[in-house]
């Protein structure tokens, strides 16, 4: 086998490798995304669940009265 044939069959290998590869990186990326939204999903459930039990479990409460009235004396200094 010449020089020359090795050589183009050795790209031939190269470029189908680094096309198997992309295909592989780009699955691998879309797997990790659907995983991340997975996780990020069953988080939000998990809190929006803990903040409709706090909201269920709350006691009511009655407002407090009105503060009364207060008069204010304040001392007001000359300005020199």
């Amino acid at each position: 086998m010449s020089h020359r044939l090795r050589y183009v069959q050795h790209q031939k290998v190269k470029t189908m490798l680094n096309k198997e590869q992309m295909e592989l990186g780009l699955d691998a990326a879309v797997i990790r995304e659907t995983a991340q939204r997975q996780r990020r999903m069953k988080r939000a459930q998990w809190w929006f669940k803990q903040m409709r039990r706090a909201v269920d479990c709350a006691m009511d409460w009655q407002p407090a009265p009105d503060a009364r009235h207060e008069q204010v004396h304040m001392k007001l200094s000359p300005r020199w």
